[in-house]
């Protein structure tokens, strides 16, 4: 699960390797495993809390919010 996240992470985050229908698809993916009922508590216990894993819920709600506003700009 960590490889997968930390991929699904990498997509996003590259610069050319991805097109951008492609970063939105995975967003839409990762917003997916946020509704599951105690997915998010599950991996920061199984991953964050552990001295041995890369800290996986930092890292997504890091790329995550980098990613939250639109490519083009905020209109009013």
């Amino acid at each position: 699960m960590e490889i997968y996240l930390t991929r699904l992470m990498d997509i996003v985050s590259s610069e050319s390797s991805s097109s951008t229908d492609h970063k939105e698809l995975v967003l839409e993916h990762l917003v997916r495993f946020y509704k599951i009922p105690g997915f998010i508590s599950e991996i920061y216990l199984n991953f964050d809390c552990d001295l041995y894993t890369n800290n996986i819920f930092e890292d997504l709600t890091k790329m995550l919010s980098k990613n939250a506003f639109p490519l083009t700009g905020l209109y009013k």
